[in-house]
């Protein structure tokens, strides 16, 4: 008969990281289980990621911006590191509208209620000129796994805005050990 494992334990728990043990299992299941929840973990959890972004000043993805010191696909590949969670509804617009010299952040862009920012340290741009504006308006929603953006049913094109592959889990990175 195969034993049943010991509860689980947390060992380690903080604000993006949880570190946990199963002991007990019977030899040979260290693996199948470990593998089986990380790719749980990876790709089956639902999230929200950034699905499309309209930046003023850039109508596709290889412009520069004046008096922004990254160039627009920066600006993408770090609003694509936000990580957000929406309570109501399936999908939220989004708006940052800063002015002068500054280091832009995700605390910077105005959420409704209804949305949250996981990270809002995270970097997005870097205002070089006092006289420069950044305006950001972007589109999340909820959604599981990737999906590109050739998959997503578009509405309608408007010139300027950027659609994006989206990266819908919460999960970033797992690790296991098996002993």
């Amino acid at each position: 008969m195969i034993p049943l494992p010991s509860p689980i334990k947390i060992i380690k728990k903080n604000k993006n990281q949880v570190r946990f043990e199963i002991e007990g299992l019977y030899p040979g299941y260290g693996t199948t289980i470990g593998n089986s929840l990380r790719r749980v973990l990876l790709s089956s959890l639902p999230g929200v990621a950034v699905t499309e972004v309209k930046i003023k000043g850039a109508p596709h993805e290889f412009s520069a911006i004046p008096g922004i010191l990254e160039d627009t696909i920066m600006v993408i590949l770090n609003l694509k590191n936000l990580r957000f969670k929406i309570y109501e509804g399936d999908s939220q617009k989004i708006q940052l509208k800063i002015k002068g010299d500054k280091d832009v952040k995700g605390s910077d862009f105005k959420l409704s209620p209804q949305v949250e920012l996981a990270n809002p340290e995270t970097h997005i741009a870097t205002i070089t000129d006092k006289k420069t504006e950044l305006d950001i308006e972007s589109q999340i929603e909820k959604g599981i796994g990737y999906e590109p953006k050739d998959r997503r049913k578009i509405k309608k094109t408007e010139i300027g805005t950027i659609y994006l592959d989206a990266i819908y889990t919460p999960v970033k990175n797992v690790n296991l050990e098996v002993e």
